[in-house]
């Protein structure tokens, strides 16, 4: 009687060794599968813009609709609206610290802040 598609068979490892050998690779394979599970799991923690913006101090200086030390999060929305090059644009002035102190963050984090301020309402 063979398999019935994926979830019906269980996973086996045939190896031809010792004991101590056996064990040893059950182990490693353990190990690599451990490290696939974390990876994969590492991408549906990412942060959110909201998060990202908190995280890295933006809340200190701006507010989501009034003007604080920095533009209120919802006029920056506004004098973007409808510019399909924004988001890089903000990315980039965040990165290099251009018009704005340079941010200590990872690209992915910057856009995904950048994408919740330029979807403020």
């Amino acid at each position: 009687m063979g398999c019935r598609g994926l979830l019906a068979c269980p996973l086996r490892i045939q190896v031809r060794a010792s004991n101590g050998e056996r064990e040893h690779v059950m182990k490693a394979a353990l190990w690599i599968l451990a490290a696939a599970g974390a990876l994969a799991a590492g991408v549906g923690f990412a942060q959110s813009g909201a998060d990202v913006l908190k995280a890295k101090g933006c809340l200190n200086c701006h507010e989501t609709d009034k003007k604080k030390v920095g533009p209120a999060f919802k006029d920056v929305a506004a004098k973007y609206k409808g510019d399909k090059g924004a988001a890089s644009t903000l990315v980039a002035k965040l990165r290099d610290g251009k018009g704005h102190p340079k941010a200590d963050a990872s690209d992915t984090e910057l856009k995904a802040a950048v994408g919740s301020v330029l979807s403020t309402k």
